[in-house]
């Protein structure tokens, strides 16, 4: 019995219709019997059903230090019975001849019930069973299952350990990561036998599909960051992949050797923490308004509210302008730069009417908002990760009585690399800039032709 345990444990075994049922239900109770008791004896005010559900970090939202305590147990929880889950679904579609796609959704919170009962209740197929290791047309995918399994798990640990661990959204983050969680998939998948270029790309693309989705479920990230992103992991994972599935057809080596790549991670983000790389940069724009300086610098200072409707990026979360009120005159005054995600606060230190109006920005609203089915998402990039320093008007005649106004802003950016982050940034902070400009011009254009 031990031994025919540990078979299904290691993806080698096969399983019997009512007793993949009976395993799966009892592990999937089991886990959740234990995250209800840790919630009560660690966290009792916490919402458990959220974590029941796979919302993962509301419990740190709700329940501050007793929920990040109790995070690590589901963390943990999960881990553990995403594996067992994945092993008896893999033994069970040994025997039911079910495609590979189908045993990894198993992995997949909610979806994993039906998952389930669909395996529970196939009928098996006929065919070789003398040694289940050589029989089945699916045990060639054994190892590429491990794999899988392996880099899905491995993405949330790099989000855990980097940005809530260390606060570090860098190269190690965004670069080395997603290289080795594509380098230790396609090893693993083909440590035994070689599947194949396209397969091993596949399950690549699997595993951080999964990581993503689990980073969803964990309340870790939210959907424009990872759609953000994704062009850029993308092409590290598969960079990985191809490494791992030379390496896979050079030499073998064991599992543990291949796994343990990952505890380099919290070395490289300690290194990446200690050492900050902080770009900075500056943008322009310029719109020529039909009305003289005077009706444009009254529009600057009594800005209002903004009532056009933003573009479809930003109305699923990253922040934009709604309204702008100066309180005093001069420098010194402060003004306040509400934001569809909250307040931003500037303090005036040039004041020249009708010429020139520049402002020190004190203090950033987040960044963005994330598109989550959670109420709060415990991303710490959100807030201090991309900051406006300074922010300037300047006025000057156009021919025909018009005028030319300009806003410069600087900006800093603790993301890397650089390269790919700056100009998505930059996109951004245009688009924003030309939302504010073009709302001046209105209102300037709007008083001079005697609109209320």
């Amino acid at each position: 019995m031990p031994g025919r345990i540990w078979r299904l444990l290691t993806f080698r075994g096969t399983i019997g219709g009512r007793a993949y049922l009976i395993a799966s239900v009892l592990v999937i109770a089991l886990q959740h019997l234990l995250l209800e008791i840790a919630s009560r004896l660690i966290a009792p005010q916490a919402p458990t059903w959220a974590a029941h559900l796979s919302l993962g970090l509301i419990l740190a939202s709700s329940a501050t230090s007793q929920g990040l305590v109790l995070f690590p147990v589901y963390a943990a929880l999960a881990g553990v019975s995403t594996w067992l889950l994945g092993a008896l679904a893999f033994a069970r579609a040994s025997k039911t001849k079910s495609p590979v796609g189908e045993v990894i959704l198993v992995a997949v919170p909610l979806l994993q019930v039906a998952v389930i009962a669909h395996l529970g209740l196939s009928a098996d197929k006929a065919g070789p069973t003398t040694e289940p290791s050589e029989a089945p047309p699916i045990g060639r995918w054994t190892p590429a299952m491990q794999g899988v399994l392996v880099g899905a798990v491995l993405t949330p640990f790099a989000v855990f350990v980097g940005a809530l661990g260390f606060g570090s959204y860098g190269w190690t983050m965004f670069a080395l990561s997603p290289f080795l969680i594509g380098a230790v998939t396609a090893y693993l998948a083909n440590r035994r036998k070689d599947i194949g270029f396209s397969d091993t790309l596949l399950l690549v693309l699997a595993a951080l599909l999964l990581g993503g989705l689990s980073l969803l479920a964990l309340a870790l990230e939210g959907v424009v960051c990872l759609v953000v992103a994704s062009p850029l992991i993308l092409v590290l994972g598969v960079l990985g992949g191809v490494a791992g599935w030379q390496a896979a057809r050079w030499g073998r080596r064991p599992v543990r050797d291949t796994v343990a790549m990952f505890s380099l991670l919290p070395l490289a983000f300690m290194i990446e923490h200690a050492i900050p790389d902080t770009t900075r940069f500056t943008s322009q724009d310029t719109i020529v308004i039909a009305a003289p300086p005077t009706a444009v610098w009254a529009a600057l200072t009594h800005m209002g509210e903004i009532h056009e409707r933003p573009t479809l990026l930003f109305r699923l979360g990253v922040a934009y302008p709604t309204a702008g009120v100066i309180r005093g005159e001069g420098v010194g005054a402060i003004r306040e730069g509400h934001f569809s995600t909250g307040v931003a606060y500037e303090r005036v230190s040039e004041w020249r009417p009708g010429q020139c109006l520049d402002f020190d920005v004190l203090s950033d609203a987040p960044s963005l908002k994330e598109l989550s089915p959670y109420p709060h998402v415990y991303a710490p990039h959100v807030v201090g990760y991309f900051r406006t320093r300074t922010a300037r008007f300047d006025l000057s005649p156009a021919p025909g009585g018009e005028t030319r106004l300009t806003l410069t802003t600087t900006h800093e950016l603790n993301l890397n690399p650089a390269a790919y982050w700056v100009p998505i940034a930059s996109w951004i902070v245009h688009e924003n800039r030309l939302r504010v400009l073009q709302h001046f011009r209105r209102l300037a254009e709007a008083q001079i032709a005697g609109q209320p």
